[in-house]
């Protein structure tokens, strides 16, 4: 049996967080080999598998990935690949639904990622190959959905 395995699950027992907060804390390289570890030792020592998450820590993800939709615009496929969890639309839908927020997420606009994306400190230059565009046509697009919807022009970084 592995030490790392028993620590990680007895830390789960014990409610000390998210299965990458764990993982962290015993040494894991990402979530899924601490919820594997964890699995092996529980499974090796007649403990009680699947450990039931807590209500906070699927709210938890749920808000990650209503967050991380919001920010980036991306797909829910894309979504659920980079919070590492295959539910994400799921999750954040009982997120927003239990928060109050809007929901269903509206579809983001050429020009609202490229604000997003300078907003969160892409150069111009650099937004303008992702699209294979030039600068005066990422900033034209950008600039008039600002304008649109109320927007702070040019976009802070």
């Amino acid at each position: 049996m592995s030490k790392r395995g028993e620590k990680a699950y007895n830390l789960r027992v014990l409610g000390s967080g998210s299965w990458s907060k764990i993982a962290q804390i015993v040494g894991y390289s990402c979530w899924n080999s601490a919820q594997r570890g964890a699995k092996s030792y529980a499974l090796a020592s007649n403990n009680l598998w699947p450990l039931v998450p807590s209500p906070s820590e699927s709210l938890s993800f749920g808000k990650d990935c209503y967050d991380y939709r919001m920010m980036y615009c991306y797909s829910w496929k894309e979504v659920s690949k980079d919070i590492g969890h295959k539910n994400a639309l799921y999750l954040a839908s009982r997120y927003a639904k239990k928060m109050g927020l809007r929901w269903p997420l509206p579809l983001a606009t050429k020009g609202a990622k490229i604000y997003a994306a300078r907003k969160v400190g892409m150069t111009w230059q650099s937004i303008a190959r992702s699209y294979s565009q030039t600068i005066e046509q990422v900033k034209d697009q950008s600039y008039k959905w600002s304008i649109r919807h109320k927007r702070v022009w040019p976009p802070s970084v």
